[in-house]
């Protein structure tokens, strides 16, 4: 499957793109678009798209400088431009940069499918290549374990490759166990993360030793998996016996033992070599549902219940009379309602963690007009979702959620006082009431009484924060709310909140919210 980028300034002729085209039939997804060039690029950085569907003209960065970029940082990344016909100057020249062809306004379907096709059939003999380069390249041909183990991750990744079972013909039954070590360690060079890895290969050296088995290891993603194969055909029932002194093996003789940051998933056994992606999987799919059992450290795919599925505007009507009413303790108990449901019908996780972010920004959105509550320091969405997101079982997703209302509802008592003198619960008030104005530190000291310098004193004191910094969270926390609630363009929402220079609001969107503004419109749309 390819992914592809599509940009367009143009919004109907960007939906019509991704909706009216079926891209799965083509072998191919759409992973993300964007309404200019300056977002797509970034987008094209963080996704690295096979195609990419742009127009010439956009506003930021048209299609030729994008092209340019794209083709500088990625040379294969298939480019397909879109033109119309008093354009084709710059088309000749959208070839010249090594696009990889051209489609002329008004967009035909059939078209643009034919050149997608083409596309995807030189990405396909590419990539053909590329693994033969690779594969004549790389040392793990001297080892016939690393090879075996090179051609599994192959077979995951959907190449078969027949001496995969030209070389394991004697080792029919197999199982699988995956560990995940710090769901959130993205950087291999963190110590732990070294630490884990030298743990988890002496541990497979020291299961070689203490069972008839042959183990093969890798790693993919960050996750290591091992394959535990039997030498001899023996009785199915043997091996099924030893799966799980073989996982608790593993977990003593490696830096796990004395740790609670990892989950091991296990296959099912199986018989046919055929089947390797789909114990690979079962293996990913008990490690994801560990999220229902937050005590557990071993999880047999076996024992993974069948994904129910729940009525979300049933649940949210548990807690929503509640929210609305401010009230804790029921709010509490609808929480615990739905954590017992959710046990019971193990829904997607995905599905789960969108239900308790919806109730966090209903509780936002409920709570918003609270004068105490409108102070800049407010969680945004994009920092609930990433919260969230980064919970790894329910039992804690639901007590943060708790904990959300409680410290929305503190701040909310009316006996309830900011630490803040009444200088600085001035001056955010009036930055509140003026965010689509450029407001100078003059202005603001005037409005107050004081001399610039000593206000800034006052604030930094307060907030920890420059005046600056302060009244420009503010713009973007509105800007936020404007780009959920609202159905302006990201430049609208700019000169919505006063700052017109595009470049600057993109900058100061991904530093006070960590990702980019299209990315941010795009999620909450």
């Amino acid at each position: 499957m390819y992914n592809v980028l599509i940009a367009d300034d143009n919004n109907i002729t960007r939906k019509s793109i991704m909706l009216t085209i079926d891209w799965s039939s083509l072998g191919c997804k759409v992973i993300a678009d964007s309404d200019n060039g300056i977002d797509a690029l970034e987008l094209t950085k963080k996704y690295i798209p096979d195609i990419i569907i742009t127009d010439i003209r956009m506003p930021a960065m048209d299609g030729l400088k994008f092209t340019e970029e794209v083709k500088n940082l990625f040379p294969w990344v298939k480019v397909i431009i879109i033109t119309g016909y008093n354009e084709f100057l710059y088309a000749q020249k959208a070839i010249k940069l090594g696009a990889f062809d051209l489609i002329l306004k008004p967009i035909d379907n059939n078209e643009l499918c034919e050149v997608i096709k083409r596309a995807t059939s030189v990405l396909d003999e590419h990539k053909e290549e590329q693994y033969e380069k690779e594969y004549m390249k790389s040392t793990i041909a001297n080892s016939k374990e690393q090879v075996v183990a090179k051609m599994i991750i192959d077979s995951i990744a959907g190449i078969k490759i027949t001496d995969t079972y030209k070389l394991l013909q004697t080792q029919k039954r197999f199982f699988m166990f995956t560990i995940r070590y710090k769901s959130n360690c993205k950087e291999t060079e963190d110590d732990n993360f070294r630490s884990f890895i030298e743990g988890a290969e002496q541990a497979v050296k020291a299961l070689r030793t203490y069972f008839d088995y042959a183990f093969i290891y890798f790693w993919l993603n960050n996750y290591f998996t091992v394959v535990v194969t039997e030498s001899n055909r023996k009785p199915s029932n043997r091996m099924s016996d030893n799966i799980l002194k073989i996982c608790n093996h593993f977990v003593e003789k490696s830096s796990l033992i004395n740790r609670h940051d990892y989950i091991i998933g296990v296959s099912k056994v199986h018989t046919n070599y055929d089947e390797i992606k789909n114990a690979y999987n079962q293996t990913l799919d008990a490690i994801n549902f560990s999220f229902f059992l937050p005590n557990k450290k071993i999880v047999m795919g076996d024992s993974i219940k069948i994904q129910g599925v729940f009525n979300e505007y049933a649940l949210m009507k548990k807690v929503y009379g509640s929210i609305k009413n401010t009230y804790i303790q029921k709010i509490d108990k609808g929480l615990d309602e739905i954590h017992e449901i959710l046990l019971k019908e193990t829904p997607s996780i995905l599905a789960v963690k969108n239900l308790l972010s919806n109730i966090c920004f209903v509780v936002l959105e409920c709570f918003y007009n609270d004068k105490l509550y409108q102070s800049y320091n407010y969680k945004s969405h994009a920092e609930i979702n990433d919260d969230i997101n980064d919970i790894d079982n329910l039992e804690d997703a639901i007590l943060y959620v708790k904990n959300f209302v409680k410290n929305i509802k503190a701040g909310l008592n009316n006996d309830y006082q900011p630490n803040y003198s009444k200088v600085t619960i001035n001056v955010i008030n009036y930055l509140h009431d003026h965010y689509d104005k450029k407001i100078s530190l003059q202005e603001i000291a005037d409005y107050v009484c004081l001399t610039p310098t000593h206000l800034c004193r006052v604030i930094k004191k307060d907030t920890g924060e420059s005046f600056v910094d302060l009244f420009n969270k503010i713009k973007i926390g509105v800007a936020e709310k404007l780009l959920k609630e609202s159905n302006l363009k990201v430049y609208e929402v700019a000169n919505r909140v006063g700052i017109d220079n595009y470049s600057y609001f993109y900058k100061l969107f991904k530093k006070y919210t960590g990702t980019v503004p299209t990315e941010y419109y795009n999620k909450s749309s």
